[in-house]
């Protein structure tokens, strides 16, 4: 019998430590509109998705493409369309930040040369957990003529 009680508490405990770990964050639908050669500053669009049950903080993006990247919010006040700089982004637990044209996009600032239709545009994302460890999300950003549907 002590053998059996034994046994059953070995198997909880290996069920109980064997919790699925969270789903990590993804990016989904990333892409810059496409612009002249001569644009010096361009905006780039995504879908991130927090599936985890803490929020999460973008805290910088960077890439070789771009001397910078800052984090914009347009909204209409007063009937003009305004722009600020945001210092970081924020990701709900069990939600999607979605960054597009006329809201929060990411502004991307001295492009090294210029964009080429259907290219591939890598960027960094500096992602902070609630616990305040970080880490970095690659990814690319497709140049679009347009927004995809």
């Amino acid at each position: 019998m002590k053998k059996i009680v034994v046994l059953w508490l070995f198997v909880a405990a290996i069920f109980l430590g064997c919790s699925r770990p969270p789903e990590p964050a993804s990016v989904q639908v990333a892409w810059i509109r496409n612009a002249p050669p001569t644009a010096e500053v361009l905006a780039g669009y995504l879908s991130f998705h927090n599936p985890g049950v803490e929020p999460l903080t973008v805290t910088a993006a960077s890439s070789p493409r771009f001397e910078k990247i800052e984090f914009h919010h347009m909204r209409m006040t007063d009937g003009q369309m305004v722009m600020r700089e945001l210092h970081s982004l924020e990701v709900a637990p069990r939600s999607v930040r979605q960054l597009s044209p006329g809201n929060d996009h990411l502004m991307l600032i001295g492009p090294t040369r210029p964009l080429e239709p259907a290219e591939r545009v890598p960027v960094d994302l500096t992602i902070k957990k609630a616990n305040g460890e970080t880490y970095v999300m690659p990814l690319e950003l497709l140049v679009r003529q347009r927004a995809p549907h």
